[in-house]
């Protein structure tokens, strides 16, 4: 309720500069002293449901090609209906609180959790990987999961389990998993559930925003609202973090190209080893930008779990363009993630920059649209009315 009100509040008494007459071709027209054509336009968009996150995760619940009736429709709803509980590990402390918000979203459809002891600790105790405790549970994993039931293995294949996708590309037990009768894939990316129709997956592929973290991991170190660090002050004009994969190795010639037109700047291009979320956050609590790249391919779907990981540091997202469809708007014009090419990431940050410098992008509306969030335990009830 705090946050809602506040978000309310801000909006109504900062004017919004964004800028985006310059970006987007759109003409940016003064209605009167404090309020333009764009910014009416922008919050009957973010202001009201149409624009919120929990309706970008709605509208991928919803999609025309899982509607009630469609194979992944009935599909779905015989995998969460074969049992009563659930285990969840999605098998890396990186996606730890998608735990928690799945968890959420399955309790809602009425689901419940329970937790069952690790495969490598029962194979310790001279039990077999098959042994399960009790074989009336749906297991939740990903690709990292050390499976107490591995779909690689014959007799498991046809156990009951939901699959949470996590990669912009196809790994093979996805296969797997779309012939079993009591597997389903649960898919961030709408660009990744047409990749599945291509293979003739779709049947197992439902669409679901479970890489968006709300909350995210670094929570315990989000400043809040009203401690967030001006923009114009702070120490980095940009900063990333992620696996510095071959095709991202071109970013630290773009930062050094960058600094050397702005010698006065600093960077952080890097990628953590280990457990060092307060040292990602207070990076990020003292960004202008925060960048986030695709890790091999310009053809991608959203790195959504970096996006909302990021997000509420207040720094503004200059993110390399997704090749999903859905809720690109409500990213763009509420979430104020500035999209470009990997080419010109850095000058689409300097835009940015210099808008910042120049005092025209200075408030902290966006992050108030974050906090308004997903309603986890909503979502499934949503699609089986």
């Amino acid at each position: 309720m705090y946050l809602s009100t506040l978000y309310t509040f801000v909006r109504h008494q900062q004017r919004i500069l964004m800028d985006l007459g310059k970006n987007s071709g759109r003409d940016v027209v003064i209605l009167d002293g404090n309020t333009t054509k764009e910014e009416s336009r922008l919050h009957h968009i973010c202001q009201n449901n149409r624009g919120s996150l929990h309706q970008v995760a709605l509208d991928m619940a919803l999609h025309a090609s899982q509607q009630q009736g469609s194979p992944a429709y009935e599909k779905l709803q015989r995998v969460l209906d074969l049992h009563p509980r659930f285990h969840i590990d999605m098998g890396k402390p990186v996606f730890r609180m998608m735990e928690e918000t799945i968890s959420a979203m399955l309790q809602g459809y009425g689901l419940h959790s329970m937790f069952l002891r690790p495969r490598l600790e029962l194979e310790q105790r001279g039990r077999p990987n098959t042994d399960t405790d009790d074989a009336n549970v749906t297991l939740v994993e990903t690709y990292l999961t050390e499976s107490r039931c591995p779909i690689s293995i014959a007799e498991c294949k046809h156990h009951a389990r939901v699959i949470i996708q996590t990669e912009q590309y196809f790994k093979p037990f996805l296969g797997v998993c779309h012939e079993s009768p009591n597997c389903i894939v649960l898919e961030f990316s709408d660009h990744n559930k047409r990749e599945a129709e291509a293979k003739g997956w779709s049947d197992s592929f439902f669409l679901l925003p479970v890489m968006t973290q709300h909350p995210s991991r670094l929570h315990m170190f989000e400043p809040k609202y009203s401690e967030l660090k001006p923009l114009r002050g702070r120490t980095y004009d940009v900063v990333f973090f992620g696996t510095i994969t071959p095709r991202r190795k071109a970013l630290f010639t773009q930062s050094e190209a960058y600094l050397q037109t702005h010698q006065n700047s600093s960077n952080i291009i890097k990628y953590l080893y280990g457990p060092k979320e307060e040292e990602m956050a207070a990076a990020y609590a003292d960004a202008k930008v925060c960048l986030i790249t695709h890790s091999w391919s310009s053809v991608s779907g959203g790195e959504y779990h970096r996006l909302s990981e990021l997000a509420r540091f207040g720094c503004i997202p200059v993110v390399e363009s997704f090749s999903d469809t859905i809720g690109i708007e409500s990213y763009s014009e509420c979430g104020r993630v500035v999209f470009s090419d990997f080419d010109n990431l850095f000058n689409a940050a300097s835009d940015v920059i210099k808008r910042i410098d120049d005092g025209l992008l200075y408030d902290f509306v966006h992050v108030g649209w974050w906090y308004e969030g997903i309603q986890w335990e909503k979502l499934l009830t949503s699609v089986f009315m």
